[in-house]
């Protein structure tokens, strides 16, 4: 099973988080990849973000990595 959603928060800024869970996995469900972001537009090209990484631990949940983003567009 795979997810995606986002949406727009007040204040300019932005949330969107995806993942990815093994239902049929041999020992049950297992936790994939997935990342978190919510972040704010510094300039029409410049976002900063907290993008944590939802990796897998051996389970169906995941655990997190703490991450900050800056992203530039060209």
């Amino acid at each position: 099973v795979s997810f995606y959603a986002n949406t727009k928060l007040p204040h300019g800024f932005s949330a969107s988080i995806f993942g990815d869970l093994n239902l049929a996995a041999k020992n049950g469900a297992q936790w994939g990849y997935g990342e978190i972001d919510i972040g704010y537009n510094l300039t029409k090209r410049l976002r900063l973000s907290y993008n944590p990484a939802l990796v897998n631990d051996g389970d169906a949940t995941p655990s997190i990595d703490h991450r900050i983003s800056l992203g530039y567009s060209f």
